[in-house]
């Protein structure tokens, strides 16, 4: 029966091929389906680089990262991923970033201390070949990121790029990178400590401090430590530095630091920002005390802050040194690093966890000094104790966590991250038994075996031997003189350090040596104590610094810093200089007493200053104005030494003031301004006047005057009663007509007067041939008689027997003899009364002659008309005019003068001008040739006043000098001889001559000092000199001072 099988299974093989083979030879050629499936591979991250910029190739990891002050700065982590399946597998919103810190592990909250987790980054799928793509992601990093650098807190530690990434089947690659993060020592600091405005002796207190922010700015535990300097005031004195105080509480000055000129740490500490929403702010608080005297002013100066790295108190814990076991306290938190060690903080309290496992807690203020935490220290315990079971539970269990496995001589134990992820249990070390100790351990370390007990007393032995704590040893002390020590002795264990309080007696320095320590105020710190020592204290009497600040103006001796013992005093003399009192002591030194000009302070017993300065001295300058006399300002007035001080001074109308008086030094007159000369005591100034003639005048024979308190006064020849007296009796002096005080302007002709009063009245006395008083009649006046009733008279002139005037309203009026045409009416007729010339208002100026008139009007423009035989008009030809003609067409024309029968004038530029009869040199042209037109006399331009007599003429110049030419035959050009003069000529070489008059062969003037001056014919006693010699020369006219006001030019002509 097998056989059978065997051939029937040949059979269906051959008929299987023959098919086959039919089948092939019927098709020819067939298309095969082929299938194959590829494995998805995870996505692989190639590198992590820490750049500057996005996609950049730089790499920070050599030098760190430094965060930017007070801002934000962006780092980027970036590289390369791989997928062997294709760029296209890789879905960038699957790429994410964890940047922490080592030890917060990437289950880390985000924070901007340790943790940053970044979920979109951007990635680049045009770099590199189809199965790569380029990221990049952004770190915003803030200024107050956890340092882990050398210098910084947790320099054990480190930060790590963690980059995940996922595929479209979640398939996921990761890398890790690490780099350091670097300390930023940073701080807002205030810009400037403002006072404010304080008084003197003022002391700041709690509610009148400066209160000052500075704010952590960057990743690092900082201190300030401040110095000062003194502060200058822009018045007097400065304030020392020691008159500052700092503070770290709102106290006031006395329960401050005094600011020193040295760096001082201020303990502010500035502690790591935590808050992720405010600012850490601290305050430091300023206080000052003002001196009660020797400072004024706005002071300045500057106080240094100096920004330090606090110093980070450490300890380390030990059985073995731990590394890696979590520490929290109020204010940090972290990791003990690789010797065991951790921060601590006054006040606060440590505890110390793996996993949530509380291995126990110390207070800093009982951490040993040797900064070595035992677990016997977390439990009170004495070190030497390796019996108590919660001690050994927990040595136990630490030890079998270590990732070190032999234990024997180890002196570091590190504990893994797993154990903190995997124990979230608490233990209670006292009860707990070993079978829940080996569980604890087991998830952590599957199938470790717990630490028995030997092993653990064994390592905890070790641990003590390790570091060297066994021994003790006696600090003890030696007490100089004047010194205290306490304790008196102290035992401490090995590597310890002890602590003394010491001071010194008043007035002594300390001095401490010995056992290698530091003495910080009255606190004396041994070093690390290795065996027995001493501790020694020793005084030398105490030595201060007075340091004199002397101020300007004032002389200090000795005037550099002196040295003196505790207790003692220092004298110093002062001067101030001349002109200046010495202000009161200042400064900061006890106050003392003075003993005729020396100065010693109370007894010192710090460092201290003495200040003093000088105010300038003050005087009064009284101002006394006479009756008449008007000064501003016109109070007493308070100067500095050796000052001046100026008072502009006026005369009343018709007043010149005369020479100045009082005590004050003499000074000096600029315009009206009197300016004293310098000022060394309290003084007065002293003004009056002299009496002022307003006109004085000058008549054929006969003078007229007005004092200053208008009287009116009058010599020489009376006929007619010209003199105003009466009578007709002559007068050889002068002498006052009435007891009249009202008289302003006055004019003398050939036999007749004019007067106006300071009414504005009129009145006319003497002849009174042809109507020249004006009074309506040719009756003669021996009495001042009021012509018509108008009070508007403002100017006057006379001429031989013609009488011209000028209201107020500019409107030019004329009466008496009109032979020639010289009333300017249009005609010869004689006028009795005053009558108006046309009908023009702008007549200025007026001047009357023998036979014929000038006048100006505002415009400048000269007038002329009248007698006209030598050219006296100055119109080109001889003709009479009849009425007012203009003369060429010159609008410079400022003051004319006229004489028998020749013309004077000034220009507004100063030039001197003269047309006329010429027969005695009288036009000043150095010929006798007569002159139809204005001619120049010279060249000069400072001519100011100019008067014409008969046939000699007079003028002032603008220096004071005075000027005569023409006829001389009676001395009347006042040159002390008889000889006529062609050219001006000056009179003498004074230059004080303020006014002058000329009359028919006599002349009249005024020096600047108000005296009283005439020459010439006295025939009649004109000249007012008390007799009726002629004079060649200006004579004073005794006990008769007269002025004339400087302003004021002359309106007559006398003939």
């Amino acid at each position: 029966m097998s056989t059978n099988i065997k051939i029937f299974g040949t059979l269906i093989a051959v008929s299987f091929l023959l098919i086959a083979g039919i089948v092939l030879r019927y098709t020819g050629a067939a298309d095969v389906a082929t299938t194959a499936e590829i494995q998805n591979t995870a996505p692989t991250v190639d590198t992590i680089r820490f750049a500057t910029s996005a996609y950049s190739a730089d790499d920070l990891t050599s030098t760190g990262v430094l965060p930017n002050v007070g801002t934000t700065r962006t780092i980027h982590i970036n590289g390369i991923i791989h997928d062997n399946n294709g760029e296209d597998d890789i879905a960038s919103s699957t790429l994410a970033l964890v940047f922490h810190k080592t030890t917060s592990t990437n289950a880390c909250t985000a924070d901007n201390n340790d943790c940053y987790r970044i979920t979109t980054c951007d990635t680049n799928y045009t770099d590199g070949d189809d199965t790569q793509i380029a990221y990049n992601c952004e770190v915003p990093i803030q200024y107050f990121i956890d340092a882990t650098d050398a210098a910084s807190i947790y320099a054990e530690d480190t930060w790590t790029a963690y980059i995940e990434v996922e595929d479209f089947v979640t398939a996921q690659g990761t890398l890790t990178a690490t780099i350091e993060v670097n300390s930023l020592l940073a701080l807002n600091l205030p810009d400037a400590i403002d006072y404010g405005t304080r008084t003197l002796g003022e002391v700041s207190s709690s509610t009148t401090n400066v209160e000052t922010t500075i704010t952590q700015r960057g990743n690092t535990k900082a201190d300030v430590q401040v110095s000062g300097g003194n502060m200058a005031c822009t018045v007097l004195g400065s304030l020392a530095t020691s008159t500052q105080a700092w503070a770290l509480t709102s106290v006031g000055h006395s329960a401050s630091t005094i600011l020193t000129d040295a760096l001082v740490a201020t303990e502010r500490n500035i502690d790591l920002r935590t808050d992720e929403s405010n600012e850490l702010d601290v305050n430091l608080y300023w206080n000052i005390a003002i001196p009660a005297s020797g400072v004024k002013g706005t002071c300045t100066g500057s106080n240094t802050i100096a920004i330090v790295a606090q110093t980070v108190e450490q300890a380390s814990l030990i059985d073995g040194r731990i590394k890696g076991v979590r520490y929290v306290s109020e204010s940090d938190t972290g990791f003990t690093g690789g010797t065991g060690n951790f921060v601590i903080k006054p006040n606060e309290t440590t505890s110390f966890y793996i996993g949530n496992v509380l291995l126990g807690s110390i207070s800093y203020e009982d951490v040993p000094q040797d900064r070595l935490v035992f677990l016997q220290d977390l439990l009170g315990l004495p070190r030497t104790n390796v019996t108590d079971a919660g001690l050994l539970n927990r040595a136990r269990f630490i030890q079998s966590l270590a990732e070190e496995t032999n234990l024997t001589g180890a002196t570091t134990l590190s504990i893994p991250s797993a154990a903190h992820t995997n124990l979230t249990a608490s233990i209670d070390f006292a009860t707990v038994d070993d079978t829940a100790l080996q569980t604890e351990v087991q998830k952590v370390y599957s199938g470790r075996t717990l630490r028995t007990v030997v092993d653990a007393q064994e390592h905890l032995t070790e641990a003590l031997a390790v570091e060297s704590t066994g021994g003790e040893y006696t600090v003890s002390t030696s007490v100089g003189n004047n010194t205290t020590i306490s304790p008196s002795s102290l035992t401490v264990s090995q590597g310890n350090t002890a602590t003394f309080t010491v001071s010194a007696d008043a007035g002594y320095a300390l001095t401490v040596t010995g056992c290698n320590g530091t003495l910080s105020g009255t606190t004396y710190t041994t070093g690390a104590v290795t065996s027995d020592c001493v501790v020694t204290t020793s005084a030398a009497a105490a030595t201060y610094t007075v340091t004199p600040v002397q101020g300007a103006n004032v002389t200090m001796t000795p005037n550099t810093p002196q040295t003196v013992n505790y207790n003692t005093t220092k004298s110093f003399t002062f001067s101030a200089n001349a002109g200046y009192t010495r202000d009161a002591i200042g400064g900061t030194c006890p106050t003392g007493t003075w003993n005729r000009g020396t100065y010693t302070t109370g007894p010192i017993t710090e460092d201290c200053t003495v200040t003093t300065s000088a105010t300038i001295n003050t005087y009064t300058i009284t101002p006394m104005p006479g009756a008449n006399v008007t000064m501003s300002p016109n109070t007493p007035q308070t100067v500095n030494y050796n000052t001046t001080q100026s008072f502009t001074i006026t005369a009343d109308a018709g007043h010149t003031l005369s020479t100045m008086g009082g005590t004050c030094p003499a000074g000096t007159w600029s315009g009206n301004t009197y300016t004293t000369g310098a000022i060394t005591t309290n003084c007065t100034i002293v003004q009056g006047v002299v009496n002022v003639v307003d006109n004085l005048a000058a008549g054929s024979y006969h003078s007229l005057a007005i004092k200053s308190d208008g009287t009116l006064w009058a010599s020489g020849y009376n006929a007619n009663g010209r003199l105003g007296l009466g009578d007709i009796t002559d007068r050889i002096s002068l002498t006052q007509v009435g007891t009249l005080t009202t008289w302003s302007k006055v004019v003398a002709g050939f036999g007749h007067s004019l007067a106006i009063k300071a009414d504005g009245t009129l009145w006319a006395w003497g002849n009174n041939a042809s109507g020249i008083l004006g009074l309506g009649n040719t009756t003669y006046k021996n009495t001042p008689t009021q012509v018509g009733a108008p009070t508007t008279w403002s100017e006057v002139a006379v001429g031989y027997e013609h009488s011209l005037a000028i209201k107020t309203d500019g409107t030019l009026w004329a009466w008496g003899d009109n032979f020639s045409g010289q009333l300017g009416l249009g005609d010869n007729t004689d006028r009795l009364s005053p009558t108006q010339v046309g009908t023009l208002t702008t007549w200025s100026k007026i001047a009357a002659g023998y036979h014929h008139s000038l006048a100006i009007k505002s415009d400048g423009t000269l007038w002329a008309w009248g007698y006209n035989v030598f050219g006296q008009l100055g119109l080109g030809d001889d003709t009479d005019r009849l009425s007012p003609t203009q003369v060429g067409t010159l609008t410079t024309w400022s003051k004319i003068a006229v004489g028998h029968n020749h013309s004077l004038a000034i220009r507004s530029d100063g030039t001197l001008w003269a047309w006329g009869i010429n027969g005695n040199w009288q036009l000043g042209l150095n010929d006798t040739t007569e002159r139809t037109t204005p001619t120049q006399v010279g060249t000069l331009t400072t001519w100011s006043k100019v008067v014409a007599g008969f046939g000699h003429s007079l003028a002032i110049k603008s220096d004071g000098t005075l000027w005569g030419w023409g006829d001389n035959v009676y001395g009347q050009l006042g040159l002390s001889d008889a000889t006529g003069r062609a050219t001006p000529t000056q009179v003498g070489t004074l230059t004080t001559w303020s006014d002058v008059a000329a009359g028919n062969n006599s002349s009249l003037a005024i020096k600047s000092d108000g005296t009283f001056w005439s020459w010439g014919s006295n025939i009649f006693g004109g000249l007012g000199l008390g007799d009726t010699a002629d004079r060649n020369a200006p004579t004073q006219v005794p006990s008769f001072t007269l002025a004339i006001l400087p302003s004021r030019e002359r309106r007559t002509r006398s003939v």
